[in-house]
């Protein structure tokens, strides 16, 4: 599971697995009139493949740095008010992830 910063996230919304070019290496489709770069998080972190239902993937489209992007996406589960501890000095590296939490709803190691 991961979270997105509420400020980022212009839109969620449903993409034809058709409307998705690759163009230069690079998926691409257009939201509102707006060539959009797709990124698909299950390829980039190396995760289960992401399969559309009834041809259509589910898309959070966020706004950094003034650059619109698709994020492609299994589920969106809710809207949380969470704290993000930093990954440390062994991880600081990481540019993608500032930061880690616990989910309100992880399981009891006692259960």
């Amino acid at each position: 599971m991961f979270a997105l910063p509420l400020a980022f996230v212009e839109e969620i919304r449903r993409l034809r697995a058709a409307d998705i070019e690759e163009v230069g290496g690079k998926l691409l489709t257009k939201v509102r009139d707006v060539v959009t770069e797709i990124v698909r998080l299950d390829s980039v972190l190396g995760l289960d493949p992401i399969e559309p239902i009834n041809n259509y993937y589910r898309l959070v489209i966020v706004n950094v740095a003034g650059r619109q992007v698709g994020v492609v996406v299994e589920d969106v589960v809710r809207k949380d008010e969470i704290v993000i501890k930093s990954l440390g000095e062994y991880l600081r590296n990481l540019k993608m992830f500032p930061g880690a939490t616990i989910a309100p709803t992880a399981a009891d190691p006692a259960d």
